[in-house]
Formats: C-alpha cells, structure tokens, sequence
C-alpha cells in the first residue's frame, strides 16, 4: 500500500487542525468530525514537465459555525515535500472574509500558481445551473515562510501568503456554497513553477 505525505502527517496527528489549537477543542465541543483534506499529487494534471502538479480536496463541517465562533479557520496538509496552510479568516481593516494559502516557517520557499474552487450546492439567485466559486490564487512571486521571508525578499518579489477577499458570502444564511449540514467542499489545484525562471 503506497502512502503520501500528507496521509503520514495526518497519521502522526501532525495535520489535526494543530495550527488553531482552539479549532480542535471547539470541533470536540460541537461533536464535529476532523475535516477531510485528501491530497493527490503528480504531473498528470500538466504537459509541462518542468511543472509539479498536486490538487487537495478539502471537505470543511460545520464550516459556518466554526467560523461564526472562532473568527478563523485553518488546516495545514502536506504536498510536494512542504508544509501548507489554508486559512478562511477575516480582514481586520475591511471586515471582509477571505482566503489565504502560504507554506509553514519549516518549509522552502516556491512559486506556486493556484486555483481555489469552492463547489456550489444550491442555485445561486437567477441562476439556472450550479457554479463553484473558481478563485485564481496565481502569482509571479515567491512564496516563502516568515524567518526566510525577509532572505528572500531582497532578492526576489516575496509575499508570505496568496489571499483572496470574499466579501460576507461565509455568514449568509442562504450562500450557495455551503450545504444543509453547514459542510463546505473545495478543491485547490496548485502547479509548482520554477523559482528561476529557465
């Protein structure tokens, strides 16, 4: 049986929502399971063999709730040899919702493009069909933890996270992207590009 990274780290308990401390002991509260982050990796997403691929399918419970509480939440997996972060979180200055993905203090740094799609359960309002929400996370610079980050920063265009603003849609009773049971699912498609360009 072949095993990733990502499903060794979630068997040594290193992936379990550790990141927020408080999200496990609040899960445990409301009887909520651990989320479900499955990571597929290879190049079999691209034709570009200077291109590493991996997709991971997010599956958040309870997701309005947890994130009605405790103002945040965040899972960390493991693809490509790094440490990831994925983070809903709010915009202290403008007091919007956003996402936001960046690496671990322990990883390298990389230059990722990145697609955020968060799958649509309901019909949004004068809609015919069902849309996710397709979040292009794509950027030219490097991506590279906190104490590395300022190393880098001199040298090369340098940011600590890719986020995206989505406006209050997480609070709203009715939004087409979470289900009846509070559950949101999403899929982040990552291409790992060449920090130097050849």
């Amino acid at each position: 049986m072949a095993v990733n990274d990502h499903d060794s780290f979630m068997l040594l308990h290193l992936g379990d929502n550790d990141v927020n401390s408080k999200d496990r002991s609040l899960r445990h509260m409301l009887g909520c399971p651990r989320d479900d982050i499955r990571v597929h990796e290879g190049d079999f997403l691209s034709v570009d063999s200077h291109e590493n691929n991996f997709l991971v399918h997010f599956v958040f419970r309870m997701f309005q709730k947890r994130l009605r509480i405790a103002r945040k939440l965040e899972v960390e997996f493991v693809a490509q040899g790094r440490i990831w972060v994925l983070r809903f979180d709010m915009d202290k200055l403008g007091g919007n919702w956003l996402v936001e993905f960046g690496i671990s203090r322990d990883s390298s740094p990389v230059r990722p493009n990145a697609v955020l799609e968060i799958q649509a359960n309901r019909l949004s309002p004068g809609s015919d069909t069902m849309q996710p929400l397709r979040l292009d996370m794509c950027t030219s610079d490097v991506l590279a933890p906190g104490g590395v980050y300022r190393y880098y920063m001199d040298q090369f265009s340098t940011r600590r996270t890719v986020l995206w603003q989505l406006s209050d849609w997480p609070m709203h009773d009715n939004t087409a992207y979470v289900d009846y049971n509070g559950t949101l699912t999403a899929e982040l498609m990552m291409t790992i590009k060449p920090r130097y360009p050849y």
